[in-house]
């Protein structure tokens, strides 16, 4: 067990005293350097951690908690509040509680509340007795239907977001040169005048295409003719 000087221990029963196991504020009698000594050795022991910062803490002071193990060295129980409640809410998480109390009680409510389990657990035990709940309107308001016998979550109302559905396929992009090649594919072919309005190129441009990338690039033969009253139509010889 970690040997406590008279100043930590009167520092962590204060703070094993107060409802969020704040350190703050240390005996008046603790000034300057003794104040960061003390702090570093108790941190350094693991008998506090830092908490978070609430409204009305002094600007620039680190919040400290004292923490399960600070509790065990001052022969505190920090499982004290588990033992109002059925073994089941006993498993449940901080987070899981946080849950249950903010829905229970509509405030804001979340596992930085609480520097320890055991002020949770207080918190929700205060509850079920002030409100007269049961197991499953805990289990509820926590977004858990039920427990495996380890505190596994069977199923969450909310615990887990939702798988987002799959995003339907996309058809692949037709290119102006596929939209060019379907028309020269085509039983009649295509006037140059059809091929200018489907893909919005120029003239100059569809002919472009044609002899470079149909012809050369990818090996077709493209041919044209003079067919009567369509003026002059292109097509792939398949």
């Amino acid at each position: 067990m970690t040997k406590l000087t008279d100043t930590q221990l009167i520092v962590l029963s204060a703070a094993a005293a107060r409802d969020d196991g704040s350190i703050h504020p240390l005996p008046d009698n603790l000034k300057g350097g003794a104040i960061t000594k003390v702090i570093h050795a108790l941190l350094k022991a693991g008998l506090i951690a830092e908490a978070a910062p609430k409204e009305g803490d002094p600007i620039g002071q680190t919040p400290f908690a004292i923490t399960r193990q600070g509790l065990e060295a001052i022969n505190a129980d920090p499982d004290e509040g588990a033992q109002t409640l059925p073994d089941a809410l006993g498993k449940l998480t901080v987070a899981q509680i946080a849950t249950a109390i903010g829905n229970i009680t509509g405030e804001a409510v979340s596992a930085k509340s609480f520097n320890y389990k055991a002020k949770a657990l207080d918190r929700l035990a205060a509850l079920m007795k002030e409100r007269d709940l049961e197991v499953h309107d805990v289990l509820r308001a926590a977004g858990i239907e039920a427990l495996t016998p380890d505190g596994g979550a069977v199923s969450g109302l909310g615990i887990a977001e939702p798988s987002p559905s799959p995003k339907p396929a996309r058809e692949p992009r037709q290119t102006k040169q596929q939209v060019l090649i379907d028309m020269l594919k085509r039983e009649g072919g295509a006037t140059m005048e059809q091929m200018v309005e489907a893909t919005g190129w120029l003239a100059h441009t569809v002919r472009g295409a044609i002899s470079g990338a149909l012809r050369k690039k990818l090996g077709l033969i493209v041919v044209s003719e003079k067919v009567d009253g369509r003026n002059r139509v292109y097509r792939i010889e398949q």
